[in-house]
């Protein structure tokens, strides 16, 4: 009897310690999940901040669109902003459609200026169209549907929009490029 009882004994301290070797194994992933969204979360701070000053510096009655990969990034959304506040130009033009359009167009509206945008993709222009709709921003832009095409500049081979130098305008107080998609420009 007292064999067996000993024999529970060192099970019970092997189950023990077995539970402490996991649990500390876990304490050290867990540790490491925190330290990555603790990263994370640092890194998006910015975004975080430049999309709420966006939100409060725009009066467009409804909230912008989802951010995606192609998205122009918030920050230089607000820097954007403040050239225009600054500078109040007349006509800009934009290449690459998008969140970019609607707050672009949105601050126009404000110090009546126009934006000429360009996108190569038509249904996702649609899209963009809809939202300056919805916004009632639609009249303050000019979208432009262009496909894109090999282009030669300096040296170096590109794929940019299908424009026509006649049919851009002259006087553009300000140039937004924010296209090309990168995967366009490596086919």
């Amino acid at each position: 009897m007292y064999e067996i009882l000993q024999i529970v004994i060192v099970v019970l301290l092997l189950v023990l310690l077995a539970g402490v070797a996991l649990t500390f194994r876990s304490a050290r992933w867990i540790n490491r999940r925190i330290s990555s969204l603790n990263e994370t979360v640092s890194e998006l701070a910015p975004f975080v901040w430049a999309t709420a000053s966006l939100n409060q510096r725009l009066e467009i009655g409804r909230s912008l669109p989802n951010w995606n990969v192609w998205s122009m990034p918030p920050d230089t959304l607000v820097q954007i902003l403040e050239i225009i506040e600054t500078r109040k130009p007349k006509l800009i033009v934009e290449f690459g459609s998008g969140i970019s359009t609607i707050v672009i167009a949105s601050k126009l509206r404000d110090v009546g200026g126009k934006l000429i945008s360009y996108e190569h993709d038509a249904e996702y222009a649609e899209n963009v169209r809809h939202g300056l709709t919805e916004r009632g921003l639609a009249g303050f832009v000019d979208l432009r549907v262009r496909g894109i095409t090999p282009t030669k500049f300096l040296e170096y081979d590109h794929r940019w929009y299908d424009v026509d130098l006649d049919e851009l305008p002259k006087n553009a107080d300000l140039v937004v490029v924010d296209g090309p998609p990168m995967p366009l420009e490596k086919r």
